[in-house]
């Protein structure tokens, strides 16, 4: 129950993530034909680490939801969304990989929300609260 109520954390990690993607892989960049490896401009070591860091928690709170009775669905089609878009962004390349992290972000980021707003006001969830 109380992984739920990290949604609002990670629906921030989503909206730093698609803002970072558009600095990195951005229209600018798409225009200007340039792969952004490329371009020269890369980011510390450390903050590397904390992304890839980050994004393995996600991918563990999506498990763990997947296994939660009151979040397993959302945890499912999280998990289903996360891989279909890892490997459309590998297929269809550069050009289309910010559209495909949009795309995947809204639709993770519209899970979590449903799943605190259903958590919020459904009031069997507050009653069995008051029984422990």
């Amino acid at each position: 129950m109380t992984l739920i109520f990290f949604a609002p954390i990670f629906i921030l990690f989503e909206v730093i993530q698609l803002i970072v993607a558009e600095r990195f892989i951005g229209v600018k960049q798409i225009k200007s034909e340039m792969h952004p490896l490329e371009s020269g401009i890369n980011a510390p070591d450390w903050l590397a680490a904390l992304w890839l860091a980050s994004i393995s928690l996600y991918l563990l709170y999506m498990f763990a939801l997947m296994l939660n009775p009151w979040g397993g669905m959302q945890g499912f089609i999280m998990l289903f969304v996360s891989l279909v878009g890892v490997a459309l962004r590998r297929t269809m390349g550069v050009k289309w990989a910010l559209v495909i992290m949009t795309i995947e972000g809204a639709v993770r980021m519209g899970l979590l929300a449903n799943l605190l707003i259903s958590a919020i006001f459904h009031d069997s969830l507050f009653s069995q609260w008051s029984l422990q």
